[in-house]
């Protein structure tokens, strides 16, 4: 379907959104903190001063030495990037306070067994000629970015050659959609060419060829989260009962057979059968014949895509998938998580060490390998500092309201209010590579979550400083010791 009017209409939608209010916390000024450049004492041409705030430098260039090479102090006025639209970086900056005081972790126990698989999963904002989703309107930056068309591509190439470079052989994408009803009350999931934010098909595959000649294999997870209305305002999701579950999978199965065509074609290797990250996901409890509804429907998407895509299948782990004996036989992997146990207060997570996390850490993955298929698991957390205190997924692309907010604010925004602390993060993923490493098995593929496509650390629209992104933070030295070969 192609309605160019939607992806107007929706662009206008996000562009409100950068007038999002809030600011830092009156009790911490390193929140989301952008140190600004210091006036010259002399007139140009001299070069601009340091900012006042001091930073740690790191090569994007060159991988550096964990957890030293991350903590090396700026000397280089020119290494402070002040160009929010400037992509080509040989160095980033952060500001010291981001790591909080706290020392970094050592990667003790890695690396893990070769025989496991690496990956990596992508941001998923991908705009052609703004990869880093700078908008127009944005306080914190100029009125946007136009880095020409196509731009996207070089950004592409570069992040799967990075990817590579950490071991990986698994790189993970999703081409998001919108849902919208239909005047006549059944659903059509809007195409991603006609939306705005996600890959368009000609960058997809591109990025497919791009990864390809990385040696990376490409895995292309589905997710259609939202509803929207035929003017791009966000609606609630319907209710949840049968006759709106039957109204999804019509949609949805329309959307896999056309979509297993245009995958094929471009070679993704893996694809995901099912619909986690969607409406009606399937962490919503369901009675025996919501069960079967899932299970015959989901079965039946998965044979139709099975006779034009030849490549491989995954889905997330859910209640539905062992309802009959049928369905495994159509998949190659399963998909599953870790969680903590502890309610973890924000004192609490002040003091966290990779040994008192790791030592709350759950799984359903002893359980999931007796159905004898390899598991997907994904590693990361965000580096806000109240990550483990207020849990949940803090919006990394535009401003919300709360927390687990679906709906985008144009006069609220806790990002801008939300503190950083990149030592946190490390300290997780490490506790949870070790976590892994002690299950003793090697038929596991860990990907790491949600790596943007452009280096810049610092929030102008989009919140990297906070996300799960591990590009360019010490996490990253943290993975790259784990994934080393």
């Amino acid at each position: 379907m192609k309605k160019q009017g939607w992806k107007i209409v929706l662009a206008s939608t996000l562009l409100a959104l950068a007038g999002c209010g809030g600011g830092s916390s009156s009790s911490d000024t390193n929140v989301v903190q952008i140190p600004t450049l210091s006036p010259s004492p002399v007139p140009s041409p001299v070069s601009p001063a340091l900012p006042a705030t001091p930073l740690y430098s790191v090569s994007t260039i060159t991988p550096v030495p964990y957890p030293n090479g991350f903590t090396v102090t700026t000397t280089d006025p020119k290494d402070f990037a002040t160009d929010p639209c400037k992509l080509d970086l040989d160095v980033v900056t952060y500001p010291q306070s981001w790591l909080r005081g706290r020392s970094l972790p050592q990667a003790t126990g890695a690396p893990l067994n070769q025989a496991i698989g690496r990956g990596v999963t992508i941001k998923d904002i991908m705009l052609d000629d703004n990869p880093a989703f700078v908008l127009k309107g944005s306080v914190d930056a100029p009125n946007g970015c136009n880095n020409g068309a196509g731009s996207l591509k070089k950004e592409l190439e570069k992040t799967a050659q990075r990817i590579a470079r950490l071991d990986a052989g698994y790189v993970k994408i999703t081409q998001w959609n919108w849902i919208t009803e239909n005047q006549n009350g059944s659903y059509s999931v809007i195409d991603a060419d006609d939306s705005f934010g996600p890959i368009s098909d000609d960058n997809l595959r591109s990025f497919v060829q791009s990864a390809h000649r990385a040696g990376l294999k490409v895995i292309l997870w589905n997710q259609i989260q939202a509803f929207g209305d035929r003017q791009g305002g966000f609606k609630p999701t319907p209710q949840n009962n049968l006759q709106n579950y039957e109204k999804w999978f019509t949609a949805f199965g329309s959307f896999m057979r056309e979509r297993a065509i245009f995958y094929n074609s471009i070679g993704v290797d893996v694809w995901d059968m099912g619909c986690h990250f969607c409406v009606f996901n399937t962490l919503q409890a369901k009675t025996s014949a919501e069960k079967a509804l899932f299970y015959n429907s989901y079965l039946k998407i998965a044979k139709d895509v099975k006779s034009v895509y030849n490549g491989k299948a995954f889905i997330t782990d859910n209640d539905w998938f062992d309802f009959g004996s049928e369905y495994l036989g159509q998949i190659d992997f399963i998909e599953t998580g870790m969680w903590s146990n502890k309610t973890w207060t924000l004192a609490e997570s002040d003091v966290l060490t990779p040994q008192s996390y790791k030592a709350t850490l759950n799984s359903n993955i002893t359980g999931l390998l007796k159905f004898g298929k390899p598991l997907f698991l994904s590693v990361g957390i965000q580096s806000r500092r109240n990550a483990l205190s207020e849990p949940g997924y803090l919006e990394e692309t535009a401003c919300t309201a709360a927390i687990n907010a679906l709906e985008l604010s144009n006069s609220q925004c806790i990002q801008k209010q939300t503190e950083v602390d990149f030592a946190l993060q490390a300290i997780v993923i490490q506790a949870q590579l070790d976590y892994i490493k002690g299950l003793n098995t090697n038929n596991l593929v860990v990907f790491a979550n949600d790596y943007f496509v452009t280096d810049n650390l610092y929030p102008r629209f989009a919140y990297p400083n906070i996300g799960f992104t591990v590009r360019n933070k010490p996490a990253e030295g943290v993975l790259r010791e784990w994934f080393r070969k």
